[in-house]
């Protein structure tokens, strides 16, 4: 008789569902199990909870198989040790990155979970057959194995106390792993409202030292074959049932030549069935000049779909020293941006900084703002935290001790709700280890590294204030020091604006705990995971911020921008009267021109001196003399494109009733900012979408 064997990627959904993705890694698992053992197994996929705990109400599964991440431990171990009290016999086998590298900390893990038979530290695939064959060998007795001591390769298990740890292997041939989309495991998910995750590419050669990704197993890179790609791309356009991105998790696309013609094979699923729309991903950390081949590949001539990407942790070479970080070099990058036409082909240009590394301070962090928005004109920043993963050489005693990591616990973003496990309704929540300081940077000065990153994310993403920033960038002066007159001088002038900078500090300390046991107390009762769903606490700070800003202070903002902008020439003893009626007029010009949900379904007409319209090529680049003109009346309207890409964006991150959708002047009169979920739904749109796509077109109408 068939063994039925569970695959588990459990999300949690009790405020959102935070690991929107269809479950891939156990998916592929599952498709190498079935091609090995054939009839002689049945096997089930598993991404929400409520959908795993109807089916055991039906009975056990033979065999189960979780995954393990920062985002679904407890949630997991929970399903685990209900499954080990209800049903003891069934063998519990769990893998993932979320383990420690070293043997103390992974004989304290198995220990701490005795639910867990086996744990499979690198790839499932061949692991799991092993395993699946061992137990056979010894007719699923696991006393009778664990006495015996096998070595069962990737896999590690507790036995009289001694950890068996088996040899490191890899597929090296991708062809043997059966495509779980293409043999129809994946369907289900389709109806559940998930985003797509492919991967084409396995295996990373560089060693970050935050990264999971960093063990030499992983350095060697293998690749599944162009027919498979196009045959995936084309299963998962032909089901899509719902507004979604893709998520292509290859570890850095691009920088190899057959990412070309994936590219190619995605660009031909775009023109053929209008999916995707948008893509996320890893670029490459070397051959920017093919990355961005890539890029305009997939992008075509219609939107943004992929941006370009160059990641860069940080540009210091003594932190980059430190995590064992390569970047693509400046020199590299320069050319290639210099060259860019932002502005023609809607394609964006995204790095990623992360603040605390180790040998980080204000000043290395600034500088790498500096270097990525001023000197490379990068218009997507994102200045994440830096958090200690388990399983990343980072997280050892040893690196916490070198770089004086000071860590904060609070609870992983959007991880937490009350589920049903068996019978039982038990409150349930991820944490993560957040540095909010180091040897070289305090927690005081890196509260005011993250209010920097909130203005970041508000003013330079998207390049959403460009006709200002533009203008600054043509006198050769700093974006960044903009943004330090508005932080420093400016904020405290606008009350809006610096209610919602108090808050963020606020949500910003909200959650830290110094000690582990303190927030684990503090969470797991209903009547807080309550005020997480209702958005009381928790959420993406600098996501719902950004949001509050950009539905409720836009003359916050542009107000505080526009005397920065002053203040900043006058201090460079560059402003004259003209200079002050371009600012006041690029700021109103801002204004109008952008989507904002408050605001989309009427047309505007405004009068201007210059011809902002025709500096849009340069990136507003200009002086006011060179688009000096007489007066006249401009209107501001949005064009198909843009209202398809507004319609599309709402239905994928904020998913309003469709009669709302078909109308947009209806849509414009609700509130759809009344609650915490929604605001961080909106705080998604503003993240993921091109904003430029959405903005109004303008077109002069008159001269006076």
């Amino acid at each position: 008789m068939a063994k039925t064997i569970f695959f588990v990627d459990l999300s949690h959904c009790g405020t959102i569902t935070n690991a929107d993705t269809f479950p891939l890694g156990v998916a592929c698992v599952a498709a190498y199990a079935k091609s090995m053992f054939k009839d002689n197994i049945s096997v089930e996929i598993f991404k929400l909870p409520h959908d795993l705990n109807d089916r055991l109400k039906d009975g056990p599964p033979n065999v189960i198989c979780f995954s393990n991440y920062v985002w679904n431990h407890f949630l997991t171990l929970a399903f685990a040790r209900h499954i080990r009290k209800t049903w003891p016999d069934v063998p519990i086998i769990m893998g993932g990155p979320n383990i420690s590298t070293a043997t103390d900390g992974r004989i304290r893990f198995l220990q701490e979970n005795p639910c867990v038979d086996f744990y499979v530290k690198f790839e499932g695939e061949r692991a799991f057959a092993r395993i699946m064959e061992t137990m056979q060998a010894f007719h699923f007795d696991l006393s009778a194995l664990r006495a015996a001591k096998p070595e069962i390769e990737n896999t590690l298990y507790l036995a009289d106390g001694d950890l068996i740890e088996g040899p490191q292997e890899r597929i090296f041939d991708l062809t043997q792993i059966p495509s779980p989309y293409l043999n129809g495991m994946m369907d289900k998910f389709f109806e559940q409202g998930l985003r797509p995750l492919v991967e084409f590419v396995r295996g990373c050669p560089y060693a970050c030292t935050f990264c999971t990704d960093s063990h030499e197993h992983r350095n060697k890179v293998m690749r599944r074959p162009a027919d498979v790609v196009r045959a995936e791309m084309t299963y998962i356009a032909k089901h899509m049932q719902s507004a979604s991105d893709m998520v292509l998790a290859d570890l850095n696309f691009g920088q190899y030549k057959e990412d070309v013609e994936v590219s190619e094979i995605i660009r031909e699923t775009i023109d053929t069935y209008g999916w995707p729309r948008s893509i996320s991903c890893s670029p490459g950390k070397s051959q920017a000049d093919r990355v961005m081949k890539c890029v305009k590949i997939i992008n075509g001539e219609d939107r943004g779909i992929m941006k370009f990407a160059s990641s860069v942790q940080s540009t210091d070479t003594d932190v980059l020293s430190a995590i064992s970080r390569k970047n693509l070099p400046m020199d590299k990058l320069q050319p290639i941006m210099d060259s860019a036409n932002h502005f023609d082909d809607h394609t964006e240009y995204f790095t990623e900084i992360i603040l605390g590394l180790p040998l980080d301070s204000v000043e290395r962090h600034y500088n790498s703002l500096r270097d990525t928005i001023d000197r490379l004109g990068m218009n997507i920043v994102n200045v994440h935290q830096l958090t200690l993963l388990q399983g990343s050489p980072m997280a050892l005693p040893e690196q916490r001790e070198r770089y004086q990591l000071d860590v904060r616990h609070r609870v992983f973003v959007g991880c937490i709700g009350t589920y049903e496990v068996g019978s039982e309704f038990i409150p349930i929540a991820e944490f993560e280890e957040v540095v909010v300081a180091n040897s070289t940077m305090s927690y005081d000065e890196w509260l005011q590294c993250r209010i920097m990153s909130l203005l970041v994310k508000v003013y330079i993403d998207r390049d959403y204030f460009i006709e200002v920033f533009g203008f600054i960038k043509r006198l050769g002066l700093s974006a960044v020091d903009l943004l330090e007159i508005i932080k420093s001088d400016m904020t405290k002038k606008y009350a809006g604006m610096s209610d919602v900078i108090d808050r963020f500090l606020l949500k910003t300390e909200e959650p830290l705990h110094d000690r582990f046991e303190d927030i684990q107390k503090f969470v797991l009762n209903t009547e807080t995971v309550e005020k997480f769903r209702t958005g009381e606490l928790g959420g993406n700070e600098l996501l719902v911020h950004r949001a509050l800003l950009y539905l409720n202070h836009q003359d916050d903002l542009h107000g505080a921008l526009h005397d920065a902008a002053k203040e900043l020439l006058a201090r460079n003893d560059l402003l004259t009267d003209e200079y002050a009626r371009y600012l006041e007029q690029a700021v109103h010009y801002s204004q109008t021109r952008k989507f904002s949900p408050r605001n989309f379904a009427t047309e505007i007409v405004s009068e201007f001196d210059f011809d902002f319209p025709s500096a849009k090529a340069s990136g507003y680049r200009v002086l006011p003399s060179e688009i000096k003109m007489g007066r006249k009346k401009m209107r501001f309207y949005f064009n198909d494109l843009a209202r398809s890409e507004i319609k599309y964006a709402l239905q994928t991150w904020v998913k309003p009733k469709q009669e709302l959708l078909d109308d947009f002047e209806k849509l414009a009169a609700v509130d759809l900012s009344s609650d915490g979920q929604t605001m961080y739904s909106f705080g998604k749109l503003f993240h993921n979408s091109n904003l430029r796509v959405m903005n109004r077109s303008v077109q002069s109408i008159s001269a006076n």
